[in-house]
């Protein structure tokens, strides 16, 4: 039986450098029948020579400019395959990509998109994150053959699910069913969304793909890609929620309205375009249905004198307040991805927001007597929330000597825990060194340097039950972070304190953050708040409290949103991970079992409560609680077993 021809269209635009080594990737596909569509679209860089060499083994087709969907359309109206792989002229292919999706389809007939995973290189962005992310990534780990297929479209209104449209082998009838490429820089999104309503989707876990990211990309500098993709995507999703099905269109419009919620932030945050940029921005969001009540008063406070301005931003966070799409309550939503999670997130949990008002609410720590104590960095200060009393301040200047803090730094007090004997351990970003406080208030230095230097700024850490001390010294407590001329050690590091010891035990991390054991103390997690490598890496603990080893736990880099901060483990081993779109649920063997996605994004959490079941989240204004099935571990204090009450 003859195999069925598989087209490759490569749409190219002033790649020369690149195609080259782009061609050779699909021409050397170990599969029998390809053939190779490249559409130049009018560039001046000299591709048609680059190309060339290569004329006797190709298709191409040179044209005016006119976009890249224009030039995806044509190369599939010139393809005569029953399967069409995309390739952007950059991005590359194992030899076996294509032979092992065809297989994949064989098996599949009635999918509309076969998709792989792969991996990042070059460009601004370290190598090695995986392409496939968020709840269906997890769903293809989970699969005892790392692969899944089902009508998923509820997935992708969420999220997209691929890092770039050489991971997808895509049948031509099905192309032919939903209609050309759409002119815009979120297409690939467009096409996945009109073939997930329709059609099933098969995902396989096989890294085939190799996709190339560059700083000069479509989607512009790092720092302000996040922007550019929400901006591509909104039109997209508003198109899709008026050809949707009737019961999946209010889905569509939740997230349209989430989209526009983060755009009026990030427009105001980062000045797009200057002031009367800004403007334009708002006022064109405003255009958008549905739009949230909020981005109303963004493009008011852009209009107001410098002075406003300056103060408004924090406000204006502290008040967003509105109902999340999708929510159990106003605000929080929980994402059951497996049905593991109903043992750990009873049926009608809710999330509840105790308290808000704040400037960056983080470090919560349960105390003994019944109440929880947290920082709020940027007003240096430490808070107390009790559930009959609400909060309070309860101390000053607690991570920063000085009066005030530098504007728009976080150098309050951070992390906080307590020892074996409940005395309060804290992290002083901006004091840069971590101490404890005797019952009678007296503040003693735990570490302040390494080897003669000064600390970063301490940001969390957690005792052994045998009393020493982990923590972690990223460079967020300083104005310039690494840059920063006050800047000593040469790395960012974690370390261990024993025996009035300190030790470092590793400076790999970029970004190291939360840190937290397995229930047995085997394991040691730690988190890295790196927006370029959002990864947490799971170590071994040895008898003796050393580590070894340091394998990636989880890889959410592709995820959209904050990057990976504290976290805790309940008695159990699973993990709750604050990170991207809010605090992720994961089984101790790294399954993702749920997401609980709260208005603010969460910075840390805690257990709390009198039987440890209640996980209270600090999330930038806003203080929120969840009751929870399975009790946390929680200090391990002499006159408490670990865990338990």
């Amino acid at each position: 039986m003859t195999p069925p021809l598989v087209s490759v269209v490569i749409a190219t635009w002033n790649t020369a450098r690149y195609l080259p080594e782009t061609l050779e990737s699909a021409l050397a596909q170990t599969y029998p029948r390809v053939e190779v569509i490249v559409v130049d679209d009018g560039s001046t860089d000299g591709t048609e020579a680059t190309v060339a060499p290569y004329r006797s083994r190709i298709l191409y087709i040179r044209r005016e400019h006119l976009g890249l969907a224009a030039a995806r359309n044509a190369g599939v109206a010139a393809s005569g395959g029953a399967f069409i792989a995309l390739l952007d002229a950059d991005d590359l292919w194992e030899p076996d990509k294509l032979a092992r999706q065809v297989e994949v389809a064989g098996r599949h007939p009635e999918s509309g998109l076969i998709g792989c995973d792969g991996v990042q290189f070059d460009g601004d962005v370290p190598g090695g994150s995986r392409l496939l992310i968020g709840p269906l990534a997890s769903m293809v780990d989970a699969a005892p053959d790392g692969e899944i297929t089902g009508r998923f479209h509820a997935h992708f209104i969420g999220s997209n699910p691929f890092g770039c449209p050489a991971q997808t082998l895509i049948p031509r009838r099905v192309l032919d069913d939903i209609g050309p490429f759409v002119d815009s820089g979120a297409q690939d999104y467009d096409c996945y969304l009109r073939i997930a309503q329709r059609y099933s989707i098969t995902l396989h876990r096989h890294p085939l793909t190799r996709w190339r990211y560059r700083p000069d990309s479509m989607s512009g500098p790092r720092s302000r890609r996040q922007t550019v993709w929400n901006r591509w995507t909104l039109p997209i999703l508003v198109a899709h929620a008026r050809r949707c099905d009737r019961e999946d269109r209010p889905l569509v419009e939740r997230r349209c309205a989430a989209l526009v919620r983060s755009l009026a932030y990030q427009a105001y945050r980062q000045g797009i375009g200057g002031d009367d940029g800004v403007i334009r921005e708002l006022a064109g969001l405003l255009k958008a249905r549905p739009w949230p009540p909020t981005a109303l008063p963004y493009l008011l406070a852009s209009m107001a004198p410098a002075p406003i301005r300056t103060g408004a931003a924090r406000s204006l966070q502290m008040a967003r307040r509105w109902k999340r799409w999708g929510s159990v309550s106003a605000f929080g939503r929980i994402e059951r991805l497996t049905p593991e999670l109903d043992d750990i997130v009873p049926a009608g949990a809710r999330v509840e927001r105790v308290a808000h008002g704040f400037g960056y609410a983080e470090g919560p720590i349960w105390m003994p007597e019944g109440h929880l104590l947290f920082g709020d960095l940027p007003n240096n200060v430490i808070r107390k929330w009790d559930p009959a009393e609400g909060d309070s301040i309860v101390r000053t200047r607690t991570g920063y000597a000085a009066a005030d803090v530098p504007p728009g730094v976080a150098m309050g007090s951070n992390g906080m825990t307590l020892d074996r004997h409940g005395r309060l351990t804290i992290c002083e970003s901006g004091n840069r060194r971590v101490t404890l406080m005797e019952p009678d208030g007296t503040i003693r230095v735990l570490a302040d340097r390494y080897e003669g230097k000064r600390l970063n700024s301490p940001n969390d850490l957690v005792y052994r039950s045998d009393g020493s001390l982990y923590f972690t010294d990223p460079p967020h407590g300083l104005p310039g972070e690494d840059r920063d001329p006050g800047k000593e050690l040469p790395f960012n590091g974690f370390y261990r304190v024993a025996g009035g010891r300190i030790e470092l035990l590793s400076g790999e991390l970029t970004r190291p953050n939360g840190i937290a054991f397995s229930p047995d103390e085997t394991a040691l997690y730690v988190t890295n708040s790196d927006p370029r490598k959002k990864i947490w890496t799971r170590y071994e603990v040895g008898p003796d409290g050393g580590i070894h080893g340091g394998t990636i736990f989880l890889d959410l880099t592709r995820e959209p949103g904050q990057p990976p901060d504290g976290m805790k483990v309940d008695i159990r081993g699973n993990l709750y991970l604050t990170g991207p779109g809010g605090l992720w649920i994961v089984s101790a063997s790294g399954k993702i079992l749920g997401l609980v996605r709260t208005e603010m994004e969460p910075a840390n959490c805690a257990w709390g409560g009198s039987d440890g079941r209640t996980l209270y989240l600090t999330a930038h204004g806003d203080l929120y609680r969840i009751r929870l099935a399975i009790p946390g571990i929680r200090p391990p204090l002499l006159d408490r077993t670990p865990g338990v009450g």
